[in-house]
């Protein structure tokens, strides 16, 4: 397994293509093997770390890494939905030299067409797979192309003969992924991924790329040691008071009006707080005052935490359930 530092192995191709990886491909086509190019967006995906200190930055309530927004320039957790302004200094280091990194497939197939001309490309996204149907075309796609450019989609119930090469174009990349179990996941998800090569006997090259190699984050998901990797994402649950030490619900609501949005939620956490009036140090609210649009729907959200939730719930459950617009997801 290589691990490629972006800041020091690039190439005048594309800053997330390094020359080891562009090598290796070349190498793989020669040996007439297939090569698979991972990352878990098709379309573009910010996060922002400082060069100097490898530094990610990350919500101060949730550790989760922060994502760039434009218009205006702001930092945003898209697990609370905090809002940060966007910074000129890195916090660790002092450095002015931030990055902000995003990639997708359609970049990289891009890059591709252009450096191997003569490779057959199929990329493997939700853009290609809608259906059934197309899942159905894909495998037949699969055997033909030689480089395969995929999403998660690609990780599971696909079986890839031949494969020599699996690059991952940005790791950090996945922990955009928000949660508070996003670690959990990505681990879960490259294990998956690398479980695509080295079958029948056959010898995979695995190259993973990142701009972070010895962020604490990427370090823990790259080191084979499944129990120490447990020991301290444990650890850091207890520290942010996430499941299991606490009994957690998110509460969504869409509305076509931005004040009727935030209505619901504001009834519902108002009936909460009134239910557990006598113990309301113990518990903890979201701020409910971001928004976000999607699918011309104002989206408001809060996430609840607790030691005994799911006992205290039941008191308002009629209307958690009952009120139109609210989503009430367990995060178990």
């Amino acid at each position: 397994m290589y691990i490629v530092n972006l800041l020091q192995n690039n190439s005048s191709v594309n800053p997330y293509v390094s020359s080891t990886l562009l090598e290796h491909i070349e190498q793989t086509l020669q040996k007439k093997e297939k090569i698979l190019l991972y990352m878990n967006k098709r379309w573009e995906y910010s996060s922002l770390i400082c060069e100097s200190c490898q530094y990610l930055f990350s919500c101060d309530e949730c550790d989760t890494p922060l994502s760039v927004h434009t218009r205006p320039e702001r930092l945003v957790c898209h697990l609370c939905d905090k809002h940060f302004p966007f910074p000129r200094h890195c916090p660790s280091c002092n450095s002015s030299k931030l990055k902000k990194v995003w990639v997708g497939t359609q970049q990289i197939e891009t890059v591709m067409q252009q450096q191997f001309p003569h490779a057959r490309l199929y990329r493997f996204d939700t853009d290609n797979i809608k259906n059934k149907s197309d899942k159905i075309k894909a495998f037949s796609m699969l055997e033909e192309a030689d480089i395969i450019i995929g999403t998660k989609m690609i990780t599971t119930g696909f079986n890839i003969p031949n494969l020599g090469l699996i690059g991952v174009i940005l790791l950090e990349q996945e922990l955009q992924i928000p949660g508070y179990n996003t670690e959990e996941q990505v681990y879960s998800n490259i294990n998956q991924l690398l479980g695509r090569g080295g079958r029948v006997g056959q010898k995979t090259e695995i190259i993973l790329q990142t701009y972070i190699p010895e962020n604490p984050l990427i370090s823990r998901i790259t080191t084979d040691n499944y129990k120490e990797f447990f020991k301290q994402t444990l650890k850091e649950r207890k520290r942010f008071n996430y499941p299991p030490f606490c009994e957690m619900v998110t509460l969504i609501s869409r509305h076509n009006e931005k004040e009727k949005s935030k209505a619901i939620l504001e009834k519902c956490t108002k009936e909460l707080e009134m239910s557990l009036w006598d113990k309301k140090s113990q518990i903890s609210l979201g701020n409910i005052n971001t928004w976000r649009k999607k699918q011309n729907k104002y989206v408001h959200q809060c996430i609840i935490k607790w030691q005994d939730l799911e006992s205290s719930l039941k008191n308002i459950a009629p209307t958690l359930l009952r009120t139109p617009g609210l989503q009430v997801i367990w995060n178990v």
